[in-house]
């Protein structure tokens, strides 16, 4: 079978975590994707068992390009140029067992700032890494919260969400899915702090864009 040759020229950073069937994705493996990197920075993070020989594997492709990588330590804070950072706060459990998706809980979570806005990233973590999260207390406040695991009722808890405090929630989720995302539990949730919320499923591509005062969103639909 010809391999796929995917080019990440025009993404910066890229973020590699412990979700293993995006990373399949992402990366076509069962293709045996070409990787090509040309001075991008790669960000590495997760032990989850499951996706330890495919991690290496992109490393491997990794070194072989022009790119840089970065495994980053929980509380560090990379510097993206132009006055924007972005602060790793997750997962605070190197390795996650036993919890209902150790994958999803290794998610990476990212702060990025700019100014005065922020925009907290949780990939697909559950109520284990929400939990551990919490205590970040403060750090956690965010203008924007992308929520996790595409609104699902194991994400989103309470006590997170109000540690977080957003003025405006968007949900990555497809129209018509076939597990409910969004879960109604987690729109209430939303609806009942006022917190403003854009959703993929139903307004397509959402863009936002800030010169770190103020915060303009556009919708596709």
């Amino acid at each position: 079978m010809a391999k796929e040759k995917i080019s990440l020229k025009d993404v910066d950073p890229l973020l590699l975590f412990g979700r293993l069937d995006t990373t399949r994705r992402l990366f076509a493996q069962k293709y045996q994707a070409n990787i090509i990197l040309r001075g991008n920075t790669v960000i590495l993070y997760g032990e989850s068992d499951r996706i330890f020989e495919l991690k290496l594997k992109i490393l491997e492709m990794i070194k072989k390009s022009n790119a840089k990588y970065i495994v980053p330590t929980i509380g560090e804070t990379v510097d993206l140029g132009g006055g924007v950072l972005m602060k790793f706060l997750g997962p605070v459990n190197r390795r996650y067992h036993g919890t209902k998706s150790d994958e999803n809980n290794s998610s990476i979570v990212v702060k990025i700032t700019y100014g005065n806005i922020s925009m907290l990233f949780t990939g697909d973590v559950e109520l284990e890494a929400e939990n551990d999260l919490v205590g970040w207390r403060g750090e956690l406040k965010s203008t924007v919260l992308k929520i996790a695991h595409h609104g699902s009722r194991t994400s989103t808890t309470s006590p997170f969400l109000d540690r977080v405090a957003p003025e405006i929630a968007v949900i990555s989720s497809g129209s018509g899915n076939p597990f409910g995302h969004p879960s109604d539990d987690t729109i209430k949730k939303l609806v009942d702090r006022n917190i403003n919320i854009y959703r993929t499923d139903q307004n397509g591509t959402i863009t936002l864009l800030t010169n770190g005062t103020s915060l303009k969103i556009t919708t596709e639909r």
